[in-house]
C-alpha cells in the first residue's frame, strides 16, 4: 500500500514508475551524480570573454542569437573590436565545423557542437562571417577536434602563403606556439602571464579555450598535418559560459534537504566545475 501511494505522487509530478520496488530505491537514495551540460546548464553556451596576450580585456553580450548584442571593452563601453581581436576570432572560425545557417524567417538555425556555435556568434558579433573567409583562405586541410588530440587545427591557402588556424585547450597550445601576439607584433611566449589569466579566467567559471596562428610558404608536397603545427604565434583565450538552469538551486536545496548528496560530473578544468557549483 505504502509503494501504491508513493507511486500514486510521483505520478502527479510526472514521474513514470514501472515497477513498485523502483519507488523503495529511490526512497533509500543517497546520492545523486549528475552531468552537467544540459542537465544543471542551459546547454547554451556562449562566449563572454576575450583576454589578449597584451593585458586587453573584452566583454561579449550573453546570448546564443550572434545578432544580439556587441563587444565592449573591460571599462563596458561599447567599441569596435580591434585587429587583434579579429585575428582570434578569425582563428575560432576557421578550423570550426559548426555552421549558422539561415532559416525561411531570416533568422539562425545554428548547426554542430555547442563550442563551435558559441565561436561562430562570437565571430559574428565582431563582424567576422565563416563563409566570407573560407572564401578569402582557400581550405587545404582540416585537423577535426577530438577528445584526445584537445584541439582543431585548418591549413588554408591564398596566392602566396599556407596560413594555419588553431583552437584548442591552452596547455596543449601553449606546446605549438614560440611566440605570442602584442599590438603588432610578436614577442617571445610568457608563459606565466597567460597562465595567470587563464587562472583568472577559470575561477570565474569560464570554460576557456585558446588560439593560434602560422604562416608559412606553401608546401610543395601538399603534406599538411599536425608536423607542422610547430613555432605558432599565440593569440589569446575565449572564455565561455553555459547559464544554469533557473530551476536547478532550488532542486539542489531539496535534496540537501532529505540528505541526499550531489556530486557534478564534467569534463570541465576543477577550476571552471567548482565556480560553477558554488553558484
Amino acid at each position: 500500500v505504502a509503494l501504491a501511494i508513493s507511486m500514486r505522487r510521483m505520478a502527479k509530478v510526472n514521474v513514470v514508475v514501472r515497477n513498485l520496488p523502483a519507488v523503495e530505491s529511490l526512497g533509500s537514495c543517497t546520492m545523486i551524480a549528475t552531468d552537467k551540460t544540459g542537465t544543471l546548464t542551459l546547454n547554451e553556451l556562449t562566449v563572454t570573454d576575450i583576454r589578449l596576450p597584451d593585458g586587453s580585456h573584452w566583454l561579449f553580450d550573453t546570448g546564443v542569437d550572434p545578432t544580439a548584442g556587441g563587444i565592449r571593452n573591460h571599462d563596458g563601453e561599447c567599441e569596435h573590436p580591434t585587429l587583434a581581436v579579429k585575428r582570434l576570432l578569425r582563428a575560432a572560425t576557421l578550423p570550426n565545423e559548426g555552421e549558422l545557417g539561415r532559416t525561411n524567417g531570416g533568422g539562425f538555425d545554428p548547426m554542430g557542437d555547442t563550442v563551435d556555435v558559441a565561436l561562430l556568434a562570437a565571430a559574428h558579433k565582431g563582424g567576422l562571417s565563416k563563409s566570407e573567409l573560407m572564401e578569402k583562405y582557400r581550405l587545404a586541410k582540416l585537423i577535426p577536434y577530438e577528445p584526445e588530440l584537445k584541439y582543431a587545427a585548418s591549413f588554408h591557402l591564398d596566392e602566396e602563403h599556407l596560413h594555419i588556424f588553431v583552437k584548442g585547450a591552452p596547455e596543449m597550445l601553449a606546446t605549438m606556439c614560440g611566440t605570442m601576439q602584442v599590438g603588432d607584433r610578436a614577442v617571445p611566449l610568457d608563459h606565466a602571464l597567460l597562465q595567470g589569466q587563464m587562472d583568472e579566467m577559470a575561477r570565474n567559471g569560464l570554460r576557456v579555450l585558446a588560439f593560434a596562428e602560422g604562416r608559412m610558404a606553401h608546401s610543395a608536397s601538399g603534406d599538411y598535418g599536425d608536423h607542422m603545427l610547430i613555432d605558432l604565434r599565440f593569440l589569446g583565450f575565449a572564455g565561455m559560459q553555459d547559464p544554469i538552469r533557473p530551476e536547478v538551486p532550488a532542486a539542489l536545496a531539496a535534496c540537501r534537504t532529505a540528505g541526499i548528496e550531489v556530486v557534478v560530473i564534467t569534463g570541465d578544468d576543477p577550476r571552471t566545475a567548482t565556480a560553477i557549483a558554488r553558484d
